[in-house]
This record gives C-alpha cells, structure tokens and sequence, in this order.
C-alpha cells in the first residue's frame, strides 16, 4: 500500500513526538481510542475483537519499560531527508 500523499516533516515531526513521549499510558490510550472508532460498526466490530484486544492485553503483559526505552532511542537516530 501506498499513501496518496507523502510527507517527510510530518513523518520526522512524528517520530520526533515518539521519540519524546512514547509510554505504556500513551500505547494504552492509542489502542483504546481505535478500539472505540472499531466499534462503532459491525466488520470492524470483529477486527476490533480480533487484533486490538490482544494488543491491549500484550500492551499490559509483555512490553517492559526497557523495550520502550530501546525503541525511543532509535526513534531519535531515525531522520529522513528527501
């Protein structure tokens, strides 16, 4: 898949974000959000039941402070110039 548009501040500044803020709370709060939007239909109702559930519970489970802080740091190496 390809995205229509294509920016790389927006990518930059995001992972800049990521890179500053990324948690267990802001993963948490991501997941939980598209968990509401998936359900406010019934196909997505499944998709909901399916995939974000169990990242929610993997979320809870499995990532340990010290995953984050590893993906943080590479975060803050990554810079894409066109």
């Amino acid at each position: 898949m390809f995205s229509l548009y294509k920016s790389v501040s927006i990518f930059n500044k995001v992972s800049a974000f990521l890179a500053q803020a990324l948690n267990k709370e802001l993963l948490w709060t991501i997941f939980v959000e598209i968990r509401a939007m998936f359900q406010k239909s019934d196909p997505r109702y499944l998709l909901n039941t399916i995939y974000v559930d169990d990242y929610l519970v993997y979320i809870s489970k499995k990532i340990r402070d010290e995953d984050l802080l590893d993906v943080k740091a590479k975060l803050k190496n990554v810079n894409i110039v066109e």
